[in-house]
């Protein structure tokens, strides 16, 4: 991309400097149609001479032009709250989004004589900012980014998964997949979900695929967004049935994403606008189903375990509930992977179940169940 700089005024006040200030007005709109916020920022940093920094609300570094470690620091502490001394003194901070909430911040620096332009060039700059690197729901954020970056999250590479969900500021290790149908093909729901997402505040990160839209939601936010939905479907009308999976860390979202068009095949069959996967339905639905006999029988498994030892069965739960991690229920129990080697084999003695057997492991899962319940 090639953009034509005006070149600095042998004086930065007065005339000159508001010519300069005119002229780079253009300048930076061009670099935020063409490249967006790293595009705007170098163009900045070239017309202050100086460096910029943009942060997300959080304190996350979106982009920088012609700013070194030292010099982010500095920015960090002059948007966020200085710890100590400020190395450069030629600072300006400036909110994206408003002052009262705003959801990032451009931090720029230059030289002192050149103080008054800088703010004047920069407070523009955050204000195309505000729509080029923090856009709402409304046509603007194009849909190819929005499909590639629900690919990414629900794909198994965690450490790009994380990328992409700061920068599209969802922080947080772990999150749920939601998955929105329309009951009418004349329902345009992407829109309608872009929308809602707006209303609670949350990241737009929802694409359509095929007869359904998929959204990627911090864990805290279902609540927020159950009713959103549910005021969409009941206030507004739109027939719709949304499905939610449970929490998943971040490279493991597609379990999340399954469970989700599970709980929404359940939405459809019982016409509930909003239904949340609940992983114990399962296991309550195959308990209620036993004779009071079976259930004994079931549990009976764990009575030689209880009589030995009851550290036993609560190494077995852990054990199972870490999908038969060595190392994950070492951790968890706060010993060593040996002792619980040794630990399982004594259990499989006691009980007769063979650990390394899928269908003795569901039994063993199954009892443990019916324990814990007071079936």
């Amino acid at each position: 991309m090639s953009i034509d700089v005006p070149e600095p005024p042998a004086q930065w006040t007065g005339e000159a400097g508001l010519r300069y200030v005119n002229r780079g007005m253009r300048t930076l709109l061009l670099a935020s149609t063409r490249g967006g916020s790293a595009a705007t920022l170098a163009e900045l940093s070239r017309l202050v001479r100086g460096w910029s920094v943009l942060f997300d609300a959080h304190g996350t570094v979106v982009d920088a032009a012609g700013a070194g470690v030292v010099h982010r620091d500095d920015a960090r502490r002059a948007a966020f709250g200085p710890t100590r001394a400020i190395r450069h003194t030629g600072l300006s901070v400036h909110p994206i989004g408003g002052d009262s909430a705003p959801r990032g911040f451009l931090v720029v620096a230059t030289r002192p004589q050149h103080i008054a332009v800088a703010r004047e060039l920069a407070s523009i700059t955050a204000e195309l900012l505000t729509h080029v690197f923090f856009p709402r729901a409304d046509g603007r954020l194009e849909p190819i980014a929005r499909a590639d970056a629900i690919d990414i999250l629900l794909s198994s590479d965690a450490a790009l998964a994380g990328r992409v969900a700061r920068r599209w500021s969802l922080h947080s290790t772990d999150a749920v997949v939601s998955v929105v149908r329309a009951r009418s093909r004349g329902v345009r729901l992407e829109n309608h979900v872009l929308d809602w997402l707006d209303d609670c505040a949350l990241p737009p990160l929802a694409t359509t695929r095929g007869d359904d839209v998929i959204a990627v939601l911090m864990p805290d936010a279902v609540d927020v967004w159950r009713a959103r939905v549910e005021l969409g479907h009941e206030r507004d009308g739109v027939p719709v049935r949304c499905g939610v999976g449970g929490a998943a860390e971040l490279g493991e979202l597609d379990r999340s994403h399954r469970q989700a068009v599970q709980a929404l095949s359940s939405g459809m069959a019982s016409r509930a606008p909003f239904v949340a996967f609940d992983e114990g339905a399962v296991l309550r639905t195959v308990l209620s189903n036993l004779t009071g006999a079976a259930q004994r029988d079931l549990t009976d498994v764990l009575v030689p375990l209880d009589d030995a030892d009851p550290v036993l069965r609560a190494t077995l739960e852990i054990f199972l509930s870490e999908n038969g991690s060595w190392e994950a229920a070492a951790t968890r129990l706060g010993v060593h992977r040996h002792t619980v080697r040794n630990r399982i084999a004594r259990i499989e003695e006691l009980s007769g179940l063979d650990l390394d057997r899928v269908d003795d492991r569901v039994l063993a899962w199954l009892a443990l169940s019916a324990r814990n319940t007071g079936s």
